[in-house]
């Protein structure tokens, strides 16, 4: 049985370690070696392998995971306010933030080579953790390994249930998607998802596991409904022992799935359907056979589609809160509370970027250039605003001051369109600490306007930057963007196909190995294209072909119009020009579409621009039209 694979940031995959497993054999005091290599997924406790997410190396140390702490040094873990974190193991007590370059170790403070952060869904802190809580760490010069060895306490069968982080509690749960059970003395939290829809408990030698997911389900779902959901969750190869629908305690009806992998673990599994939504509580062990799972069935049976606030027994493992949940981004030390539904977006972003359909949360880090000050910044990202969007298509408020993050700072709202219709708001924050230069963009689109400002206070209150980390994590940063000269060209040959032209430097090529028969650069407000055609041979075939695809667009979107098809010289040779308004909104944003079609030694060149109507200025418009106008050919 595997957990649902979920997107987006992991915020808080903290590892707690509770009671001393109930699983595991009666032992005495003992040495205890860990051994582990960066970049491995095992590590290996005493002869028992482990498997871990790997560790990495940051500012220069090495960063381990939490369960190297709390499963291989027996370290017990606690947990404040979602990133203040306690490990206490031989005597001794550590206190590491997230974030924060600070430790608090047996009561004095000391600096951390490296900051914990959040990587890959996992906590990490640096090894020096592990020397902190008594442990000693040398390096195997044979295998590259990294060995930590203690003196540890062996673990004892306890017979009762109990959460040591947490004194007083013994059934954990989450009241956000209403749902508790019994702790699973023994196994820790090894996994939770960004919204806490997820969760995986295991012991330290990964022989047992729990977990608990759930899936949205508001109307009735039947029985093969439920079934096919469960079935989701199956591994490849996983065989189905057993599957059936079944009357619990309290008439509470449930489907049971009992599989088996390829690793020799057998699971049980349950669905509920409840509160709107289809919970899957499974759990497993190696094993030779179901029967083996009998003495478990309690802590399945524990399992309840109800979260009782008032039961002081019950500790809420729940992400969200009102509605809101914290996001964060270790490399900025940044932390935000935003919606359930956002979600952070750092596949396609270097920098903290969170989202959902109709809004954006950004902040950027680069370096302050000297002389340089707040109120220039602001008036160059103003000035390009307007150089690229007319003025119906565009609001901008001034400049007003603000407190970011506990500094000065200038906020300015702009808006605009590509149509006048469908407006977009983005409220723009500047700051400046230090030698680095803070940019944080909250969008949202129009049609959320009426929550927009409240959102963005609530944004402004909670977004958290640590400067320290930012200052500790990066060096130079130059704002490529702001500081070009939108002035400057660079020419582009290409010696495949025999022409050149020159673009301005700050375009950005989609496209852009010129060897190639197709060019395209995007830039503010529009693109370029350029095509090398082989397989037509005139120009007067190529434009009765474009004609006839224009022609035949236009019968079905009477705002597709042929502007002008005139001849010309380009290039230093006879050519076509033609210029295309696009009104329509369908395709493309409305836009104006100017091509030059020239013939060079029987092969056909298509020079093509496109500018989107809210950003017809001057300044776009003479930007395309003499980056297009470059184009020769080659001697």
């Amino acid at each position: 049985m595997k957990m649902k694979t979920i997107t987006g940031l992991l915020i808080a995959a903290l590892l707690f370690a509770f009671a001393a497993p109930v699983f595991a054999d009666q032992a005495v005091k003992q040495e205890l070696e860990v051994r582990l290599k960066v970049g491995s997924t095992q590590m290996k406790v005493g002869s028992q392998a482990v498997k871990i997410t790997p560790p990495y190396t940051a500012s220069g140390t090495t960063m381990l995971p939490m369960a190297v702490f709390t499963q291989g040094l027996g370290a017990k873990l606690t947990l404040k306010n979602n990133k203040v974190i306690t490990l206490a193991a031989a005597k001794h007590n550590v206190v590491v933030t997230i974030g924060s370059n600070t430790a608090i170790v047996d009561g004095k403070k000391f600096t951390l080579p490296a900051v914990p952060a959040i990587h890959n869904g996992v906590t990490f802190a640096p090894v020096r953790v592990a020397q902190w809580l008594g442990a000693k760490v040398t390096t195997d010069a044979s295998t590259q390994e990294i060995r930590i060895t203690a003196t540890a306490a062996g673990t004892a069968t306890p017979e009762t249930s109990g959460i040591d982080s947490d004194s007083g509690k013994s059934q954990i749960g989450d009241s956000y998607y209403q749902w508790s059970m019994n702790y699973p003395t023994g196994l820790s939290q090894d996994y939770q998802s960004e919204d806490g829809d997820a969760l995986v408990f295991r012991d330290v030698k990964q022989e047992y596991y729990l977990g608990v997911s759930l899936e949205t389900a508001p109307g009735t779902l039947t029985t093969d409904d439920k079934r096919e959901l469960m079935s989701k969750y199956l591994e490849t190869g996983e065989t189905v022992l057993d599957r059936r629908t079944v009357t619990g305690t309290g008439n509470l009806s449930y489907e049971k799935l009992v599989s088996k992998n390829k690793l020799g673990f057998i699971y049980e599994s349950r669905g509920i359907q409840a509160n709107g939504y289809f919970y899957i509580v499974s759990f497993g062990k190696k094993a030779a056979a179901p029967s083996e799972l009998a003495p478990y069935t309690a802590i399945l049976d524990s399992f309840k589609p109800i979260f009782n606030v008032n039961d002081r027994t019950l500790k809420d493992l729940s992400k969200i809160k009102d509605g809101m949940k914290t996001l964060q981004n270790a490399d900025y030390g940044l932390t935000v509370n935003l919606p359930k539904e956002w979600k952070a977006n750092d596949k396609d972003y270097s920098y903290p970027y969170f989202e959902t359909n109709d809004a954006f949360l950004s902040t950027e880090v680069s370096s302050l250039e000297p002389g340089d000050t707040l109120e220039a910044w602001v008036k160059r990202d103003t000035d390009r605003f307007r150089d690229v969007y007319l003025e119906p298509y565009r609001k901008m408020e001034d400049a007003k001051p603000i407190v970011w993050n506990g500094k000065p700072a200038l906020l300015v709202k702009i808006s605009y369109a590509n149509d006048t219709k469908a407006w977009w708001h983005n409220y723009q924050i500047y700051a400046i600490q230090g030698q680095y230069r803070y940019y944080t963009v909250f969008g949202i689109a129009e049609g959320q306007n009426d929550q927009s400002d409240t959102l963005f206070d609530s944004i402004l209150h909670s977004l958290k930057l640590d400067y320290s980390v930012v200052e500790k994590n990066f060096g130079l940063i130059t704002d490529d963007t702001d500081l070009a000269d939108r002035a400057a060209t660079v020419t582009k040959t290409s010696h495949a196909y025999g022409y050149s032209l020159a673009l301005p430097k700050f375009w950005f090529g989609e496209k852009k190995d010129f060897e190639n028969a197709q060019v395209l650069y995007n830039f503010p407000g529009g693109m370029l294209q350029l095509q090398v055609i082989p397989d037509v041979k005139s120009v007067t075939e190529y434009m009765a072909q474009l004609d006839k695809y224009f022609s035949d667009k236009q019968a079905s979107n009477p705002d597709i119009h042929m502007l002008s098809n005139t001849t010309v010289t380009f290039a230093g040779k006879t050519a076509q020009k033609f210029v295309v308004e696009d009104k329509s909104n369908t395709d493309m944003y409305p836009n104006v579409d100017t091509g030059y079609v020239v013939e060079q030694n029987g092969t056909i060149y298509v020079v093509e621009g496109w500018y989107y109507l809210a950003n017809a200025t001057d300044f776009v418009k003479n930007q395309l039209e003499t980056a297009m106008n470059s184009f020769v050919f080659n001697p």
